[in-house]
């Protein structure tokens, strides 16, 4: 069930050994803010960590000899970039390269122009990343973007959590620990210690979201990942 702000503060103030009732005799502890933006904080962490949060993106519109674009502010890292020229059902894989690398290629005339490009190169940072394309396309199309991306910020008691189903106790981990390093109490590490290790069981399992070996079929036979240097298919 997926977990609100409300819900996931309720289940960090009974961490912290909190009443959450407003006539209790002890009352609350911590603020209300204090405790979104550490959730806040948990919630970016995990996505940086983990990037479980898989976005496919189509909004760049590309008109002919347009050169550079900035990509999405909440993006973690690029996956895959893809060209789909307008009225067109082809689809053209974009290759990921550098400005050094590129020198190879366009030489002294960056500008070169071709009916799509054949690769990209990222320069900058979120949330002013800005991608080159080369060749320069000559058509209009779309990109198509495929990229890891920092969760919404939870600002509403009723906002959603964006962290896989099954995994919201890392967030109250993380903001528990936070509470208490904060409060000089020094049983912060025991909930730290957890969230480190909840992580790393989060990474193993959603590194991929299936059991399957990676193969690919030559003929009769099916080669291992390792062999063939993991190429996407």
């Amino acid at each position: 069930m997926p977990a609100t702000l409300l819900q996931l503060r309720t289940d960090l103030r009974a961490k912290l050994d909190e009443q959450t009732d407003v006539g209790a005799p002890m009352g609350r502890v911590w603020l209300d803010p204090d405790l979104n933006r550490w959730i806040n904080e948990g919630l970016r962490d995990v996505a940086r960590r983990t990037e479980t949060l898989l976005t496919f993106y189509t909004a760049i519109t590309v008109v002919p000899g347009m050169q550079k674009t900035p990509v999405p502010s909440n993006v973690i890292r690029l996956h895959r970039v893809e060209f789909q020229p307008t009225g067109s059902s082809q689809i053209y894989p974009i290759a990921a390269s550098t400005y050094q690398e590129m020198d190879q290629y366009w030489g002294v005339y960056p500008q070169q122009q071709r009916s799509y490009p054949y690769y990209y190169i990222l320069w900058g940072f979120p949330p002013n990343l800005t991608m080159q394309l080369y060749p320069v396309p000559s058509q209009g199309g779309v990109l198509n973007l495929f990229y890891y991306r920092l969760p919404a910020p939870l600002l509403a008691d009723t906002d959603v959590a964006e962290i896989p189903e099954g995994w919201h106790d890392l967030v109250v981990l993380y903001a528990e620990y936070t509470a208490r390093r904060k409060d000089r109490d020094q049983s912060w590490q025991d909930p730290k210690q957890l969230y480190e290790a909840s992580l790393s069981e989060m990474i193993d399992r959603t590194r991929q979201w299936h059991d399957q070996a990676r193969t690919i079929f030559v003929g009769t036979n099916a080669v291992p990942e390792w062999l063939y240097g993991g190429s996407e298919w």
